[in-house]
């Protein structure tokens, strides 16, 4: 005689159930979403889509976990890059600049994860350094000019402070390999140039070129070999001329190293 009619195998019950039990028992981690919001921040083709959704995640991540640094370092990051490859309006581009900023320097306040093997502290300050760039290039010429300048100054000599020794061969963004310390430094020399700071400007020009010249065979006399400051702010045209070029050159370098 048959006592169950409708027999259901065992086996596959109970597979479910762990299945199922172990899926309740999983949490995602700030550090989890952190992680998946950079995967979409690196992924390629980029679109504005694809970054806001990778913003999403690290603000989940911080909404998380509070603490937890690297998720403001992709809050920065991200909204920067929406800004530079997006073409957003005037205003919007402005916000969501300003947004980035306040991440990062919220960033700053937060401590290091002693296991994490980014140096996220780093990371956001070179992050400060494009995203005031950034500001400028979206604003233009206007009251917070001199402000934006003296900012990328600050938390682009604050970069290289903190890694200092560190330049062999020096630091590059864990999720951008175009992005290093060089482009860091031509930041800063950009600004130490429109706030007629030339000489600071040509000492960063000067680091830069150290460090590529190995690469480069053929410099065609460049940086010019008797470019001479003749003070402080008060260059001479000719000086301030050669000077501006070398910024666009090294720039055209660095874009296509």
């Amino acid at each position: 005689m048959k006592i169950f009619k409708n027999k259901t195998p065992l086996l596959p019950l109970i597979a479910i159930f762990i299945i199922i039990s172990c899926r309740n028992d999983f949490e995602a981690t700030a550090e989890h979403m952190s992680d998946y919001g950079w995967t979409l921040y690196e992924q390629k083709p980029s679109s504005q889509e694809t970054l806001l959704q990778s913003h999403k995640w690290f603000l989940d991540a911080s909404t998380k976990d509070i603490e937890w640094k690297d998720a403001y370092n992709g809050q920065g990051w991200s909204k920067a890059k929406l800004v530079r490859e997006s073409s957003l309006q005037y205003k919007q581009a402005l916000i969501e600049m300003n947004s980035g900023i306040e991440s990062f320097k919220l960033g700053l306040t937060k401590k290091e994860d002693i296991w994490n093997t980014v140096d996220v502290q780093s990371e956001i300050l070179a992050g400060l350094t494009f995203a005031y760039k950034g500001y400028m290039d979206t604003t233009g010429l206007g009251s917070q000019f001199k402000t934006s300048h003296r900012m990328v100054v600050y938390y682009g000599n604050a970069f290289l402070d903190s890694n200092s020794g560190n330049f062999q061969p020096g630091w590059i963004f864990s999720h951008d390999s175009l992005i290093n310390h060089l482009d860091v430094r031509l930041n800063i020399a950009s600004s130490y140039f429109a706030l007629s700071k030339f000489d600071s400007s040509y000492m960063q020009i000067e680091a830069i070129v150290d460090t590529l010249k190995d690469k480069y065979d053929t410099w065609d006399n460049f940086p010019p070999a008797k470019m001479t400051i003749v003070s402080k702010n008060i260059p001479t045209l000719k000086d301030r001329t050669n000077l501006l070029a070398q910024l666009d050159s090294i720039g055209i370098i660095l874009r296509t190293k």
